[in-house]
């Protein structure tokens, strides 16, 4: 696997962050505006790429893994909240090409526990969220109570053998709140055949022993993937978006990034209109 420099990494951080100047971060709106748009472009960019399957973990609703699953992609959705899976199961099962499977992407096969918030701040809390984790969170000591669930989970290496996908290309979007360093630590086999990936990271720690954004992009950036776009969604907690690197070859992938980046937001709005 290659290894980057730490000054390299440092060098495309800061370049990414300048497209911080599309929005203004004072405003929750603009915030939500740079999250929005990016999934946008991650799900129009699939048109070029053309992935045979798309994976999505930490799926919650799996919005995603619906939309391109109406595009005619293979899509596996893998979700390990009980609750969320309990709760949005009946309304995905009659989705053609799509499977939503109960179970988290992590550094072991088997079962795991899962740590799910109860109490917030004094509060009882929905079981059904999208914010629970395989960690436990550092940066809200005392204001939250846990009850601790044991549920399946698999290795990204046994996800891949197990439902056949070998050498066909995927994309995939990874939500798991903290939890980036289980699921690399479970992808013995590589990311090799993976064309796209969107994945949420965080600058500092916010669950314990977690993988950071740039350890993060460390590993992407060592499968053949080039992070190209970010969003601003929280001052912490952000999403990027990787490619991989022959990609960026095509006239397609090229101009359509272009959209995303242009001034001109009418320019802009061509190329980030979703797929029909």
């Amino acid at each position: 696997m290659n290894r980057f420099d730490p000054s390299q990494i440092h060098l495309i951080d800061l370049m990414l962050m300048q497209q911080a100047s599309r929005y203004r971060l004072s405003e929750d709106s603009e915030r939500q505006r740079s999250a929005d748009e990016l999934v946008a472009l991650f799900c129009r960019l699939q048109e070029a790429i053309t992935p045979e399957i798309t994976l999505e973990i930490g799926a919650f609703e799996a919005g995603f893994s619906a939309k391109m699953a109406a595009l005619g992609y293979r899509a596996y959705a893998f979700e390990a909240n009980p609750h969320n899976h309990r709760e949005f199961a009946p309304a995905l099962s009659d989705i053609a090409n799509l499977d939503y499977i109960n179970s988290a992407v992590g550094d072991s096969d088997g079962e795991v526990d899962f740590y799910l918030q109860t109490v917030v701040r004094g509060r009882e809390v929905n079981p059904v969220r999208g914010n629970n984790s395989l960690l436990e969170r550092t940066d809200r000591p005392g204001r939250i109570k846990y009850e601790v669930n044991r549920v399946p989970c698999m290795t990204f290496s046994t996800l891949m053998q197990r439902h056949e996908i070998g050498e066909r290309p995927y994309s995939m979007w990874i939500d798991i709140e903290g939890a980036i360093g289980r699921f690399v630590a479970g992808c013995r086999s590589g990311l090799h055949n993976c064309r796209s990936v969107l994945v949420e990271v965080e600058q500092f720690e916010s669950w314990k022993g977690q993988m950071l954004y740039r350890e993060a992009m460390q590993f992407f950036m060592a499968q053949g993937l080039v992070p190209v776009a970010r969003d601003f969604e929280y001052e912490n907690q952000y999403n990027l978006l990787f490619l991989r690197a022959t990609l960026l070859e095509q006239a397609q992938i090229r101009q359509t990034l272009a959209g995303f980046f242009s001034a001109d937001t009418r320019e802009a709005a061509v190329f980030l209109r979703p797929p029909d």
